[in-house]
């Protein structure tokens, strides 16, 4: 939409241009000009849109001046070549800014996609509000030390008879599968319960 409308907007000034006086014709190319270096740069258009947007009016400039208005050869010439080096400006510019945005934007996606997995990493050790403790410490930059006190609790220590014995019977990839069902069973037990799992294994 925005590149149609930069489209229409070069051709009711080339359409100006041509009912206007010879004299006066010049200020309307200026215009078509301005209009280029916009589409390439203040209204960011995408390299490709502002690209094709620019050469058609570019060409829908020369046309009008060779068919319509028939101004002199060296005029043209000179037109066309202002309008195509605000062409080749603005290609640059809006093709070096595009590829700086899309840069920016992979690397925010890495930075976040970063960040998610050691979350993940983080509350996969500790629970949740003792990490997010942690995190907000590491933001504002702060020695915190992280105690809370609690009235009444209830801590459930569980052990596996036998494990010793039991791992050297099964081979170490059983033994780990085994372990996760089990801790994984427990997990879901404590998010069930609303309980706080402060430790794996000791």
């Amino acid at each position: 939409l925005l590149s149609l409308m930069v489209v229409l907007s070069g051709l009711v000034l080339l359409a100006l241009g041509m009912v206007t006086d010879r004299a006066i014709r010049d200020e309307y190319h200026a215009g078509l000009l301005l209009l280029l270096s916009y589409s390439h740069t203040l209204i960011k258009l995408r390299f490709i849109y502002a690209t094709a947007a620019s050469l058609l009016m570019t060409l829908a400039s020369t046309v009008t001046d060779l068919w319509i208005v028939h101004v002199p050869m060296h005029v043209l010439f000179n037109s066309t070549g202002y309008l195509l080096t605000a062409n080749i400006i603005g290609m640059f510019a809006s093709y070096s800014a595009e590829s700086y945005m899309r840069k920016d934007f992979i690397h925010d996606r890495t930075l976040k996609w970063e960040r998610d997995r050691s979350d993940r990493l983080l509350l996969n050790i500790l629970p949740q509000p003792i990490a997010q403790k942690l995190k907000q410490a590491e933001f504002e930059n702060t020695d915190y030390t992280i105690a809370d006190s609690f009235t009444n609790v209830t801590v459930l220590f569980a052990d596996i008879e036998g494990f010793t014995k039991l791992s050297e019977q099964v081979s170490p990839v059983d033994l780990v599968n085994w372990l996760n069902q089990i801790f994984s069973h427990f997990d879901r037990l404590a998010e069930k319960h609303g309980l706080e799992k402060i430790k794996t294994i000791g």
